[in-house]
């Protein structure tokens, strides 16, 4: 999923987002579009749009609308996200997300320091790790966490977890009306446990599967453009 390295010297400090508009022009751009499934049953949709620049850095903006009945019918739940992760040489530089999960809102923000990263949730802020993976899991993860422990660090919530990361091996997946052979991961110990997640040969998440109080979810990849 990503390439977790640390980055030599590097200082990021929060004034270093104030000339963010002066990173390079983007040399390219891709969005993936996906379905989601809950109970089998089309539920929302999920989008992200990967940029990377011409200095090296990766941006993936996300959003995710999900609604479908619970309880017999006779409530509705809706979860939206909406966030932004700044990459380069595999390390996090900077989070930006809004997530309102059936009423719960959070708000969280992440920028890089020397060796920690500086997150703040609702207004609060703490020193985490620098080396996190974010739970958005939309690169393969780097191969020094295979069949390991993964510092995970929650987009919906800036919670922290020590999860295992278990590589299961090739699979066909149907994406897009094909079948691709894809790389199968097992996530456990996260904020959601398990999520089985599957990967193309170019990096891109194609598949995420988990239960989540007693529903089934699925996001599939359905298209990609350029």
């Amino acid at each position: 999923m990503k390439r977790l390295i640390v980055l030599a010297g590097v200082v990021v400090t929060l004034s270093c987002w104030a000339v963010a508009a002066s990173w390079a022009a983007a040399v390219e751009t891709e969005l993936r579009e996906f379905n989601i499934e809950v109970d089998g049953k089309p539920a929302g949709q999920y989008t992200m749009k990967i940029t990377k620049q011409d200095d090296g850095v990766l941006s993936m903006k996300a959003d995710a609308d999900i609604k479908f009945k619970y309880l017999f019918g006779t409530s509705t739940y809706t979860y939206s996200y909406d966030g932004v992760e700044h990459w380069k040489s595999g390390r996090l530089l900077q989070l930006s997300s809004k997530c309102d999960d059936d009423g719960t809102k959070m708000q969280v923000s992440a920028v890089a320091a020397a060796e920690t990263l500086q997150v703040t949730v609702n207004g609060k802020q703490r020193n985490c790790r620098w080396d996190v993976v974010t739970t958005s899991y939309w690169m393969t993860p780097d191969p020094r966490y295979h069949d390991a422990a993964v510092p995970l660090l929650d987009a919906d919530t800036g919670k922290e977890y020590v999860g295992q990361l278990k590589k299961i091996g090739v699979e066909a997946v149907q994406v897009g009306g094909q079948q691709q052979n894809c790389y199968h991961f097992r996530v456990t110990g996260g904020p959601t446990t398990p999520v089985d997640l599957w990967y193309d040969g170019q990096n891109r998440l194609v598949k995420q599967e988990f239960t989540e109080q007693g529903k089934h979810v699925v996001f599939v990849l359905r298209a990609v453009r350029r």
